[in-house]
């Protein structure tokens, strides 16, 4: 098997990137980032060869091989273009000179972190307007711990870390197989048991009738597409930093817990990042003005 097939799996799975190639976000523009490639390509051949590669894979940004946003992601998505996407929560992205989640993240930015960047315990943001740069020190955390972790400059992936290769969580994935059909809603205790197959790893199947047996099927490709377990990938080994539902995702550092020397922290307010247009309306105005009538197209 493919040492990548489980991001090659997932990459083809989910929009909206699968149509992307891999050599356009994993290799750096020119003749200097195709010679690099080569290079860390036969490292990664010699790891094959000697069957000696770590398992789970290492993502881009935990082996230092990520290549520059700017150079691959800002290609297509540019941070000067000012973009609001309105739904019944409106997010306040922002862009170029506004405000907003981009806005405020694309500045000069420099954290310490562990090798996932999964604990941050100190950052440094430079507001590129006045130019004034402010730290943040986890509670709890010395200036002496923060000197042992790799120091790296904040960019579009430690938040879009799987704008491709998502993975799924089990529960979400039966929930979406069961609403499209490919799992009989009706089926007694169908999710209980489905999501018990899943998580235990079994490949027990009890066939009685054609519902039944579609059910396997989904589940099975479920499985098939989320876990490897010849290569360690198994359900949360690759954690999703856009949003927090799943996982805790920017949370992991808006959490009121990182102080400044003047004793404010990175804020957790919901309305920093979200702003809500409705709440708990059976029928709220921004559906219609959206022509989003029916709970069906929500």
């Amino acid at each position: 098997m493919h040492v990548m097939k489980p991001e090659f799996t997932a990459q083809a799975a989910m929009a909206p990137h699968q149509a992307v190639a891999c050599a356009e976000c994993h290799i750096a523009p020119g003749a200097t980032g195709f010679l690099q490639a080569k290079m860390n390509g036969t490292h990664q051949l010699i790891g094959v060869l000697l069957n000696n590669y770590p398992r789970p894979i290492e993502s881009a940004m935990e082996n230092n091989k990520l290549v520059s946003s700017a150079e691959t992601c800002e290609q297509c998505h540019t941070r000067e273009k000012t973009i609001c996407a309105a739904t019944v929560l409106l997010m306040h992205i922002g862009g170029g000179t506004v405000a907003g989640i981009h806005g405020a993240h694309l500045g000069p930015a420099v954290a310490a972190a562990d090798k996932k960047r999964q604990t941050i315990p100190w950052l440094e943001y430079t507001n590129t307007q006045g130019g004034v740069s402010r730290s943040y020190l986890a509670m709890g955390t010395t200036t002496d711990a923060v000197r042992s972790l790799p120091i790296f400059e904040m960019q579009c992936v430690d938040c879009h870390n799987r704008a491709s290769h998502a993975f799924e969580t089990p529960d979400r994935a039966v929930n979406q197989a069961r609403a499209n059909g490919q799992i009989a809603a009706t089926l007694p205790y169908i999710k209980k048991q489905s999501l018990a197959l899943l998580q235990k790893c079994s490949d027990a199947a009890v066939k009685r009738g054609a519902a039944i047996q579609a059910a396997g099927q989904a589940l099975a490709a479920i499985y098939q597409r989320n876990v490897f377990p010849d290569l360690k990938v198994a359900w949360g080994t690759y954690r999703n930093n856009l949003g927090h539902t799943d996982d805790p995702g920017c949370l992991h550092f808006h959490d009121e817990a990182h102080l400044a020397a003047d004793k404010k922290t990175i804020t957790q307010d919901c309305s920093t990042c979200h702003q809500a247009v409705a709440m708990d309306e059976p029928s709220p105005d921004i559906l219609k003005t959206l022509e989003l009538t029916s709970t069906k197209n929500q």
